[in-house]
């Protein structure tokens, strides 16, 4: 039997600075995401008239033609950044942890 909680949930998102610099991001994701996609359908209706013995093919059937795009939604914590006296922060120092949950740099 296997559980699952969703408290335990991560994105890991690839960030690429230029072709040679690259970073993989944990995202922790916060308990309450969500996930759907529609689908596009067509409903087909076979309307026949009756034969000679009285028999009459009548009918509907629903078929799915395609896939709508997905919708998926996350919330995550921020980490606070310190800064100078402008709004940038100085020299990407970061308050609290290290580079486990870094999102503030490709986001």
């Amino acid at each position: 039997m296997a559980f699952f909680f969703s408290r335990d949930t991560k994105v890991f998102m690839k960030w690429a600075y230029d072709s040679n610099n690259t970073a993989l991001y944990e995202l922790p994701v916060l308990d309450g995401f969500s996930f759907s996609q529609a689908t596009n359908t067509s409903e087909v209706t076979l309307s026949e008239a009756a034969n000679s013995s009285g028999y009459s093919k009548r009918g509907r059937a629903m078929f799915t033609d395609s896939f709508a795009p997905a919708e998926w939604s996350f919330s995550t914590y921020v980490r606070p950044t310190t800064s100078d006296t402008g709004a940038a922060a100085a020299s990407n120092q970061h308050a609290g942890n290290a580079k486990a949950f870094a999102v503030e740099g490709p986001l």
